[in-house]
């Protein structure tokens, strides 16, 4: 007899299905797995397969596969976590709402420090002798917002533009100072030369690093957001005629403004929350008939802004295309914390960390309602506001490390009932099968620790997704039983008397049938869940499915 191979391939899932590990999907999951992986093929050690009896047949072992959760989780499954005294699971699913540093949202515009114009400055020198003249030019830094205060900014790094012009026909030079710009203990000066060599205008440009200093701003009465800015022209007496008055400027540009810490009062600001969870639990479900006893909803906020924020719910949604009422207002509730009032540091405790975390359960939100819908996403609408009343005697702080975080995370313990839970999907299937093949059974034989029911149908389908056949005939589809459990509070499986294996055949498919599978591009899978008597269960790390299953195919004569 010619060798003669068997292949039956279903693609392995991608990370769009990872919903299928989860509470639900889990024990279908693993027989799927193990049609994609055929785990163990050696160790196959199926009885003998029972009548009809076909000669010449081969029988063939396709899958040997023993998983639990916690093989599952090895395979870099994030999204359960175990408990590490019960060794219970829960599901979690967590997105970054928003987190940004304060240089982000806090700019400071480029500022014009100093703008002297004068065309009459009479300057009167004799040979041999100079003459000082002193202007001092005060400054209102430019902010983003009406009302902002600012007592001090220690620069992280800008640059200090200085353009000297003057039509002034003597030697001289100009001194620029800011008395309450320090750094290292001394005020900020420059003097620049204007070398009058027979030629006007004089011009002197020069660009300064002004890293490191140290700005106080004046707010008494009167003054917002000041500082001083002095300039000395200082012109040296020569035999050069007397041509006043003079024409002179002196520009300052303080640019590329980056700070280290802030200090007064920055204003408000609005920070957009506005993000979408996808629950991939519900992903594939086509009809609910889920309860979860113990769901949560946790917002955690990590704070070193030196502001009062707080956080606003504008829409906190979840959504179900499948199950009414279709839409539940996570929020719509009279003890929902709304807004929520965001700690933070005060100026005793720059650069501490803030972390708080709000809690949102059955108490205080309809947490409980919207995943029971089993929804395939929570849709999040959130308005962040600093110094939501505006106070502007308020004293804030804010560094340059300084970060507003917020993180989401739902956990869902694996607890609850379920009672015709159906789910769906779609995967490529590829059916090749020898020609000679006249007939094929499956058996497959599974022993089951989990507390789950499995109803199961797949179809399978052409390119065009024309149903051609299907897996199982008439009414009986239920593939897997469920383990019994005990009582409360630990609805653990019972181990004793020990569970009984479920062995189920298929009708064997003729030579028509495996003519239709080999059409075959995918497999329409539809599976309804129960939990054991639909009573409450927990689903624990160490539950398993073992899962058997080989093909016995009678060929036609030899040539």
């Amino acid at each position: 007899m010619n060798h003669i191979k068997m292949k039956i391939q279903v693609n392995k899932l991608s990370g769009s299905r990872r919903g299928w590990f989860v509470f639900l999907g889990v024990i279908f999951s693993v027989i799927i797995l193990g049609f994609s992986q055929s785990c163990n093929k050696n160790d196959f050690n199926f009885s003998k397969m029972s009548d009809p009896e076909w000669s010449p047949t081969w029988a063939i072992p396709l899958i040997h596969s023993k998983l639990s959760l916690l093989d599952i989780l090895k395979k870099g499954n994030n999204i359960f976590v175990e408990d590490s005294l019960t060794h219970m699971l829960t599901l979690e699913y967590a997105a970054r709402l928003f987190s940004e540093n304060a240089q982000q949202f806090f700019l400071i515009p480029d500022q014009k420090i100093i703008k002297f114009e004068s065309s009459a400055l009479f300057i009167i020198v004799l040979p041999f002798d100079s003459v000082i003249n002193e202007f001092s030019t005060p400054y209102s830094f430019s902010l983003a917002q009406e009302g902002q205060r600012l007592d001090s900014i220690l620069v992280k790094s800008a640059l200090m533009k200085i353009n000297i012009f003057s039509q002034i026909n003597h030697k001289a030079k100009v001194s620029i100072s800011i008395p309450n710009a320090t750094k290292n203990g001394k005020m900020f000066k420059t003097t620049l030369a204007l070398d009058y060599s027979g030629t006007l205008p004089v011009e002197n440009n020069v660009n300064l690093d002004f890293s490191g200093f140290n700005i106080l701003l004046d707010n008494s009465p009167g003054h917002t957001n000041e500082i001083n800015a002095n300039i000395r022209i200082a012109v040296y007496g020569d035999s050069n005629p007397n041509l006043s008055p003079y024409t002179f400027s002196a520009k300052c540009d303080l640019v590329n403004i980056k700070f280290s810490k802030l200090f007064g009062f920055l204003g408000k600001y609005e920070f957009p929350l506005v993000d979408t969870l996808t629950l991939s639990l519900f992903k594939n479900s086509i009809q609910g008939g889920i309860h979860l006893e113990e769901i949560d909803m946790f917002m955690k906020t990590s704070n070193s802004i030196g502001m009062p924020i707080e956080l606003n719910f504008l829409d906190l949604l979840a959504f179900s295309a499948k199950n009414p009422p279709y839409t539940v207002d996570i929020a719509d509730h009279p003890l929902f914390p709304n807004p929520l009032v965001i700690p933070s540091p005060d100026i005793n405790h720059i650069g501490i960390k803030i972390d708080t975390t709000f809690q949102f359960g059955e108490n205080n939100s309809n947490i409980i309602d919207a995943i029971n819908m089993s929804p395939e996403y929570i849709y999040f609408n959130v308005i962040g506001k600093s110094n939501p009343a505006n106070n502007g005697a308020y004293q804030n702080f804010i560094l340059d490390t300084s970060r507003l975080a917020v993180d989401l995370k739902l956990k869902l313990p694996l607890f609850g009932s379920i009672s015709g839970f159906f789910i769906e999907d779609t995967v490529n299937f590829n059916f090749d099968i020898p020609s000679q093949a006249k007939m094929v059974e499956f058996k497959v034989r599974t022993l089951n620790h989990f507390p789950l029911d499995a109803e199961l149908q797949i179809y399978f389908a052409d390119q065009n997704y024309k149903i051609l056949d299907s897996l199982f005939s008439g009414k009986n589809h239920n593939i897997i039983v469920a383990a019994p459990v005990s009582g409360p509070p630990d609805y653990r499986v019972i181990d004793k008397p020990p569970i009984e294996p479920f062995i189920f055949s298929p009708d064997p498919f003729l030579a028509a049938d495996l003519e239709r599978l080999r059409q075959s591009k995918f497999l329409l899978i539809k599976a309804k869940m129960s939990t054991y008597k639909s009573d409450l269960v927990k689903i624990y790390v160490d539950d398993w499915l073992d899962v058997q299953m080989a093909a016995k195919l009678q060929f036609g004569t030899q040539n």
